[in-house]
């Protein structure tokens, strides 16, 4: 069987964050400054269909899983 995914060295971060969190924007003004390589995905964790909890129990953002 063929395995499809990159080694994890090799694969593109994934930032979960809301546009409107200080936290999240912190962040990403970090991340751009060291030059990390990532993906932004937007989250709302107030709405009902939110992937947050999967990530953070506590259901806040951002979140960078691992």
């Amino acid at each position: 069987m063929k395995n499809d995914k990159k080694p994890a060295a090799l694969q593109k971060m994934k930032l979960i964050a809301s546009l409107t969190s200080p936290f999240a924007r912190k962040v990403r003004i970090v991340a751009n400054e060291k030059r990390v390589d990532f993906d932004l995905v937007l989250d709302n964790p107030w709405e009902p269909n939110s992937h947050v909890p999967e990530y953070n129990p506590l259901g806040m953002v951002p979140v960078w899983p691992l």
